[in-house]
């Protein structure tokens, strides 16, 4: 019994680190430019939500890439509904990054079986506060991100 639960310990671990990695290896902190600006009103410069290609400094985690990747690490849980399942692919979130690093407006694009895209979600929630917004010309800005999480199961 002892050994068993080791084993289910460590295959718990090796999935946490293969979904990290396979998420960090996919695209760490990795937006596209999407031409949906549109859909959101255009109020004024502090209500504008800016894209990729329109800023200076794009957004990022705060700490950088270590500090994101040991964040996920300790976070980002492989639903027991999908291991059991065989269930492995990609959860595409879109989101706003605020001027305060809280996120807004968070979609789901691409979602997944087995209970993923609740858990990217979920994690995306986790990360409140801890970006740092993206600059036009030194100024904190609105902007779009979209974030790929893949859940890839251990061979």
């Amino acid at each position: 019994m002892k050994g068993f639960l080791f084993a289910g310990t460590m295959k718990i671990f090796l999935t946490k680190i293969v979904t990290t990695v396979c998420f960090l290896c996919m695209g760490c902190l990795y937006s596209q430019n999407l031409e949906i600006q549109e859909n959101y009103p255009q109020t004024g410069d502090s209500a504008r939500i800016y894209t990729e290609r329109d800023v200076t400094d794009p957004v990022r985690y705060k700490g950088g890439f270590k500090a994101f990747k040991r964040f996920a690490a300790f976070n980002l849980d492989y639903p027991q509904e999908a291991m059991n399942q065989q269930i492995h692919g990609k959860v595409i979130l879109f989101f706003v990054v605020e001027i305060n690093g809280t996120l807004s407006d968070i979609r789901v694009i691409k979602g997944l079986g087995g209970g993923c895209t609740e858990e990217a979600v979920r994690f995306i929630n986790r990360t409140q506060g801890r970006w740092l917004s993206a600059k036009l010309d030194g100024v904190p800005v609105r902007s779009y991100f979209k974030f790929p999480i893949i859940f890839r199961l251990p061979e």
